[in-house]
């Protein structure tokens, strides 16, 4: 190290550069650092901002911050069903919340997980240096931290508190090789109290150091170990029972083991062959989380312990999300890697060549996973969307009601999370969203904020169900549609087909394509699931709808008090603009009338109904088929 009366004598500035760039703080490397992540930052923000950030984690966690930072001190998220503390254990929300209010939101959110990748390329430079004492290798395995393909997976799928933990475990390294006992502390509390699932290797980490120490006295250590053995035992036996519930949501992952974690752990120890199984099936994980450090930690002693920890319990786990490099899972599995490569180093001491080939290695195999990141995650998320800015518009239209209950879709439920009540599972949630809705705010109206043209069978029952129980197209475009009423309907939405009776006998279908919205000016939607009009010189238009190229047949079912083959309106099919007409005709009373049309391109189309006659209508459907 340089002293300060060194520094004073370099009186060149380029002198001065030098010493700070080729000692302990490297600012070269510094800089490298911080453009990789503003990039990535930049890159987080364009998918964001073109609609393809999604309700978990990103909404969730928004929903979370927002409400703590307004007094809801539960934070009972509605996107999970539970507590936000049941499922991820983030106390860390507690403390992000003000910042995220008050410092642009999930704007904040992707430059805190930018910063944690910082640090970590920071931490892994001077470990490795300190590790190696080799300028060269800190270089080769900091730059491998900054582009470790699970750290930029995690980073292109949303926020996590991951990130933070991250953060933490990465400044406790640093302050380790500094002798900061404080900032490790920190770091390590910080960690814990981020994600549950770092307690068990952080536990781990502590009790090697207390067999085999490097850093710090056995004091600090046997502390750490009692922090992370108490954090895991509050998570998993005395939480659960402070909210009434039977577990966090993350033991279900291991349910096929048993039904709590006391019956997990049994199950494993006295059956280590269900270990050795998961390992072996999923070798190719392994392969994914050690290949980027050129398999340097499988060859570290004890501490390939923790590491093993987070690759084991990922690879138990039921859910393929935790083994996949698209997702947040693999984040902190990658410090320890990282922790078990230095350790590495510091046993082969004097093989520069074995350093070289695992660099060379962890390069390619980092390059490698980062080009199907690229081409499978990243690149097709980062495209225009045409569409984006018009449900932005609509999402405005529903965050004006900031008091409603809010039922959306996966994407569309990040524009909208700062509302207290909030389902985005519209098939399987509609109980819960009662459930909290009479607790919480029994007069509040329930908002449906739903995706337009994505052909999603379960998006569309929802919506043609909420029409059938009086609620009214608030307002709608070509991308989204928003409607608002006061009725409970069933939890299960039924698919909608006009009631068969002796008069009026028609085949149950479910439309392939989504029925036409008709506007709520023309009367309402009755029991049987159809528009209901009674009144006469009223012109209705549907919601557009993309169609792809192909023949189809409009059916336009109706039924009428006229007498027969009296005209009682006229029906056209328009394209999205209402510039041409594609096919047209007239309504007949009593009469069913299907119009076959051919479609030539990829286009959106609405269907817009003349009512001319006097006599009310009894309902009144339109449905596309293809045939």
């Amino acid at each position: 190290m340089t002293s300060k009366n060194d520094m004073r004598r370099l009186k060149s500035p380029f002198a001065r550069f030098r010493v700070i760039a080729f000692s302990g703080f490297d600012l070269p490397f510094f800089l490298v650092s911080i453009l990789w992540a503003m990039g990535w930052t930049g890159l987080e923000i364009m998918r964001y901002s073109r609609g393809f950030a999604t309700v978990f984690d990103l909404g969730s966690t928004a929903q979370s911050l927002y409400l703590i930072s307004h007094g809801h001190w539960l934070a009972y998220n509605t996107f999970l069903g539970m507590p936000t503390l049941l499922d991820i254990d983030g106390y860390v929300l507690y403390i992000l919340a003000w910042p995220f209010r008050f410092l642009g939101g999930p704007l904040f959110l992707y430059a805190l997980q930018s910063l944690a990748l910082v640090i970590f390329a920071r931490a892994a430079y001077g470990y490795i240096f300190y590790c190696s004492r080799t300028r060269w290798m800190a270089w080769a395995f900091g730059l491998l931290a900054l582009i470790s393909p699970a750290l930029i997976g995690g980073l292109m799928f949303d926020f996590h508190v991951d990130f933070v933990a991250l953060l933490g475990l990465s400044l406790a390294l640093m302050a380790s090789s500094r002798g900061n006992k404080w900032l490790f502390y920190s770091g390590i509390a910080l960690a814990l109290l981020s994600k549950n699932v770092v307690a068990l290797p952080v536990g781990v980490w502590a009790a090697i150091e207390l067999v085999d120490r490097h850093y710090f006295s056995r004091k600090v250590w046997a502390s750490v170990l009692l922090m992370a053995t108490g954090m895991f035992v509050f998570d998993e036996l005395i939480l659960p029972h402070i909210f009434s519930s039977s577990g966090p949501s993350h033991l279900g992952l291991f349910s096929q083991y048993g039904s709590s974690a006391s019956a997990i752990l049994r199950s494993l120890f006295t059956h280590p062959a269900i270990i050795a199984h998961a390992v072996v099936g999923h070798s190719f994980y392994l392969v994914k989380m050690a290949g980027p450090w050129g398999f340097l930690p499988l060859v570290s002693g004890l501490y390939l312990l923790p590491f093993m920890t987070l690759v084991v319990l990922n690879d138990l786990a039921k859910d393929p999300a935790l083994r996949s490099l698209s997702t947040q899972y693999s984040v902190v599995v990658m410090f320890f890697a990282l922790l078990a490569t230095g350790h590495s180093m510091t046993e082969r001491s004097r093989r520069p060549l074995l350093w070289a080939t695992s660099a060379l290695v962890g390069t390619l195999s980092a390059i490698f996973f980062l080009k199907g990141i690229w081409t499978g995650q990243v690149k097709p998320q980062i495209g225009p969307n045409p569409s984006i800015a018009k449900v932005r518009q609509l999402a405005r239209v529903v965050n004006d009601q900031p008091n409603a209950a809010v039922w959306t879709t996966n994407h569309l439920g990040v524009w909208v999370y700062a509302h207290r009540l909030i389902i985005a599972d519209p098939f399987k949630s509609i109980q819960v969203l009662w459930k909290l809705r009479q607790k919480y705010a029994p007069e509040s109206p329930v908002l449906l904020f739903m995706p337009r043209g994505d052909y999603n069978l379960d998006v569309n029952a929802t919506v043609w169900q909420a029409l059938t129980h009086q609620y009214k197209v608030l307002r709608c475009n070509n991308s989204a549609v928003v409607l608002s009423g006061y009725d409970r309907f069933p939890a299960y939405p039924q698919f909608a087909y006009a009631s068969a009776t002796a008069e009026n006998a028609f085949t149950p279908v479910w439309p392939e394509y989504f029925p036409a919205l008709l506007s709520s000016t023309v009367g309402h939607v009755n029991s049987a699931g159809w528009l209901t009009g009674d009144r006469a010189g009223v012109l209705s238009t549907g919601v557009p709808t993309a169609v792809p190229p192909g023949t189809y047949q409009l059916q336009f079912v109706f039924s009428n008090g006229a007498s027969q083959h009296e005209s009682i309106g006229v029906v056209r099919l328009l394209t999205a603009q209402g510039e041409h007409i594609l096919v047209s005709g007239e309504i007949l009373s009593a009469h069913d009338m299907t119009l076959t049309w051919t479609n030539p391109k990829n286009q959106w189309v609405f269907p817009e109904v003349a009512l001319t006659g006097r006599s009310p209508l009894s309902y009144f459907g339109v449905i596309m088929r293809k045939e």
